[in-house]
């Protein structure tokens, strides 16, 4: 009987992860050109016309939902959530790549700690989305340790 009980993951092609990072970090700059050439100035009219967004009274509601749609505002915000949609997708597959290096692994806790976020607090993560990154860890600390 073959022994498994080495379940590590090994470290992952530098090839391969500077692919995903090239492919995520073209669908971020996709869709944050379009979040501020699109979406941000029909954001901004909105928000112009009625300062009181999302409230107001039913009919009030109504004309917004009837401006979102002649506008084009809908249209744009759908395909914003898309686009970020599959920024996500490709943060994903970076994230559940086994790192393999130093500099992969801090691009990752940079991600899970929010280090560019000023605010006081950390987001929870769920496991699932951190447990390559704690597997990474592990496996690059025994490395130069």
């Amino acid at each position: 009987m073959a022994d498994n009980s080495n379940t590590e993951i090994p470290a992952g092609n530098q090839t391969a992860w500077d692919s995903l990072m090239d492919l995520f970090l073209a669908a971020e700059k996709v869709a944050e050109g379009y979040e501020n050439n699109e979406f941000k100035p029909l954001w901004q009219d909105l928000i112009k016309i009625w300062p009181s967004y999302p409230g107001g009274c039913q009919h009030e509601r109504a004309a917004i939902e009837r401006w979102s749609d002649e506008s084009g505002y809908n249209k744009v915000s759908d395909r914003l959530t898309a686009l970020v949609d599959q920024r996500c997708v490709r943060e994903d597959a970076l994230m559940n790549y086994p790192a393999p290096g130093l500099e992969a692994l801090q691009w990752k806790l940079d991600k899970i700690f929010e280090t560019e976020n000023d605010s006081d607090f950390i987001p929870a993560w769920s496991r699932g989305y951190v447990k390559q990154t704690i597997a990474d860890y592990r496996r690059l600390l025994k490395e130069v340790g």
